[in-house]
C-alpha cells in the first residue's frame, strides 16, 4: 500500500479522497458508451457486460489519445512517430478483438448469430448467397455464381 493510504486510512467519520474531475468525466463517458451499446446491440447478454465495459473503456481512452494526436500531430518535429500513435494502434487492436467477440463487427455478428443457432458460418454465407441468386433470377438479372472463390455466370 502507498504511504498516502496508510497515513489517512478510511474509517468512521473519514471520507475517502475524491476522484479528480477528469476521472469522473471519463467514467461518465464510459457509462454513456456502454449504455448506448447495450441499447443498440440487444444480443449482448448480461454475462457479457464486463467485456462490454472493457470495450467502452478502450473506446474512451482511444478518443483521448486521438485528440492528443490531433493536437500534437502524428509525427514529432524530429521526424519520429508520436509515442501515442503506437498506443492508439495497440488499443484499437485489442478493441477490435473485443468488438468481434461481442458481435460488434459484421463478421463477429455473423459468427455470433450462427453459433447461437448451431449453424456453421459457411452454411450461413452459402444460404445468403443462394437467396441473393434467387432474387436476381426472379428479376431476370444475370446471376454470378461463385465456386471456390471464382465468379462465373450461371448457365440456366
Amino acid at each position: 500500500m502507498s504511504d498516502e493510504l496508510q497515513d489517512n486510512p478510511p474509517g468512521p467519520g473519514r471520507k475517502p479522497p475524491r476522484k479528480p474531475m477528469k476521472l469522473i468525466q471519463r467514467d461518465s463517458a464510459v457509462r454513456r458508451i456502454t449504455d448506448r451499446l447495450r441499447l443498440n446491440a440487444d444480443w449482448i447478454a448480461i454475462t457479457d457486460r464486463p467485456l462490454l465495459r472493457a470495450f467502452s473503456q478502450l473506446e474512451r481512452l482511444s478518443i483521448e489519445i486521438y485528440e492528443r494526436l490531433k493536437n500534437d500531430g502524428p509525427v514529432r518535429d524530429d521526424g519520429t512517430p508520436h509515442p501515442a500513435l503506437e498506443k492508439l494502434i495497440q488499443l484499437r487492436r485489442v478493441q477490435t478483438n473485443l468488438g468481434s467477440q461481442l458481435g460488434l463487427t459484421p463478421k463477429g455478428r455473423v459468427e455470433l448469430l450462427s453459433t447461437n443457432r448451431g449453424v456453421p458460418v459457411e452454411a450461413e454465407v452459402d444460404s445468403a448467397l443462394t437467396r441473393i441468386d434467387e432474387m436476381r433470377r426472379a428479376r431476370g438479372d444475370d446471376v454470378v455464381v461463385v465456386e471456390n472463390g471464382t465468379p462465373r455466370k450461371s448457365q440456366d
